[in-house]
């Protein structure tokens, strides 16, 4: 198999995401991006598995993909580089954003790349316009969000999801759950499938740490998507877990859990080698490829600097921002009326 299609190159997008997130990590711990920045560690087998199962392009006509901060391996396999991920995350004024943003993920809508908003949820109600304009336009194009499952309590979410229900758009909302006992702290369901059926789109539950079960369920999803059959909910379990609510009362309880869970690239590493699919030197010299690049890409925007003072505000709203470009400029002819698309 070649492509995106290819197991070794498979491999080679979780080393990339656990090389980024590992040193990451090694950059908050010695206080050089702050202490709440979130690595992406565990989230391997999800962000590369469901990237990987998508259309990519560069010139916008790929498939979308809204990445959070625990995504840095989607990031890459729509072709973010280390170099890009390490200037955003250390606000570096070369960096996509510009400096401004450094908890988000940069968007650049030719490669298909839309940065999460602020608020939790949001990103749902977004990726349901994108994907609603793809079905409107007649494009072969869907569109893939990942959430956590304290997001799916938010209104944001419930109003973007029934929304691309209810439009069948071609969107896979891929919800980044922990165990059942901290699903039940967002909800009284027992999976999140359960949930989808209140909204009348199709639901997969797969294990997150099987970055092969997490890539097929998200094809299916496309397929569907792409057929014009509507949403599709993808349930990843077992994933790292960050409680906004309660977090310090399960702190110890969940960081015990999380050291438990099976670490999804050694389990592709073992599958790869076990079925003779790869050869373990092959595998460690893709490990090393990684880390040699995404060190290098770190040290390179450890020593750019941030933006300067006097560019720091540009390009940032301060009252009124104006009118966005796609508002009409006249107010429309005397007795034209809305017409109904049902």
């Amino acid at each position: 198999m070649a492509g995106r299609d290819d197991p070794v190159d498979l491999y080679r997008a979780l080393a990339l995401h656990r090389s980024a997130a590992t040193r990451l990590k090694s950059l908050r711990d010695q206080g050089q991006v702050p202490a709440a920045t979130r690595c992406g560690l565990g989230y391997e087998a999800v962000s590369a598995g469901a990237a990987r199962a998508l259309r990519i392009a560069e010139d916008g006509t790929g498939d979308a993909i809204a990445p959070t901060l625990d995504n840095p391996g989607a990031f890459f396999v729509f072709g973010g580089t280390p170099l890009e991920f390490f200037r955003q995350r250390l606000a570096r004024d070369t960096a996509p954003g510009r400096g401004r943003e450094p908890g988000m993920c940069a968007t650049d809508f030719e490669r298909g790349l839309v940065g999460p908003a602020a608020l939790p949820g949001t990103m749902v109600e977004v990726m349901a316009g994108i994907t609603l304009a793809f079905r409107l336009r007649g494009q072969d194009r869907v569109g893939l969000v990942f959430s956590g499952e304290d997001e799916t309590s938010t209104s944001a979410w419930h109003e973007g999801i029934n929304f691309a229900a209810a439009q069948r758009c071609p969107l896979i909302v891929v919800v980044q759950a922990g165990t059942e006992a901290s699903i039940g702290v967002h909800t009284r369901v027992r999976d999140f499938g359960q949930k989808a059926a209140g909204y009348g789109v199709a639901s997969a539950s797969v294990d997150g740490g099987d970055v092969l079960a997490v890539h097929r369920a998200v094809q299916a999803a496309a397929a569907r998507g792409r057929s014009g059959k509507g949403a599709t909910l993808v349930e990843a379990r077992g994933c790292p877990v960050l409680q906004r609510v309660h977090r310090i009362a399960r702190e110890d309880r969940e960081r015990h859990a999380d050291e438990d869970r099976p670490d999804p690239v050694a389990r592709f590493r073992a599958r790869l080698v076990g079925e003779r699919i790869a050869r373990a030197p092959d595998l460690d010299e893709v490990e090393r490829g990684a880390r040699a690049e995404v060190r290098a890409a770190c040290e390179q925007a450890l020593g750019e600097s941030s933006s300067p003072g006097e560019r720091a505000l540009g390009g940032v709203c301060d009252g009124d921002p104006g009118a966005p470009p796609w508002y009409r400029l006249e107010p429309p002819e005397r007795g034209l009326a809305l017409t109904s698309t049902t």
